[in-house]
């Protein structure tokens, strides 16, 4: 999972790994999914402290390094994915060589969106590091 310091001009050590604002001009970090869990997003007011990353911006270029694999211009952050059109999910489906185990239509593509989010966040989980 890609993410930046929540200061934009600092920058964290989290389980060995350096992690630098989003103003620093350092690339973003790519951290395992469960440590992005714990420190990401947080919605619980009680534990609002431990909110210490932002989400970064995946471009082409970070799916290219993650999954090997090259695609067509494209940047979102990870919670943006169920707001992308329809048209943008199935290239990105396409593009990362997904085969889905549900029901495809007659172009072979997904039946259903919720499936074909999950397909792609799926994809983007496993490529992080693993902890």
């Amino acid at each position: 999972m890609l993410v930046h310091f929540k200061d934009p001009l600092g920058n964290i050590v989290l389980h060995g790994q350096r992690i630098y604002g989003n103003a620093t001009g350092f690339p973003p970090a790519d951290i395992p999914f469960p440590i992005f869990q714990r420190y990401c997003s947080r919605r619980d007011k009680f534990r609002q402290k431990d909110n210490v990353l932002i989400q970064a911006t995946y471009r082409a270029s970070d799916l290219k390094k993650m999954l090997g694999k090259d695609f067509s211009s494209v940047a979102f952050k990870y919670d943006e994915l169920p707001s992308l059109p329809n048209i943008t999910l199935k290239r990105l489906w396409k593009e990362m060589g997904i085969v889905p185990k549900h029901e495809l239509d007659i172009d072979g593509n997904p039946t259903d969106r919720k499936h074909l989010l999950e397909l792609i966040k799926r994809q983007i989980r496993e490529a992080s590091p693993k902890c």
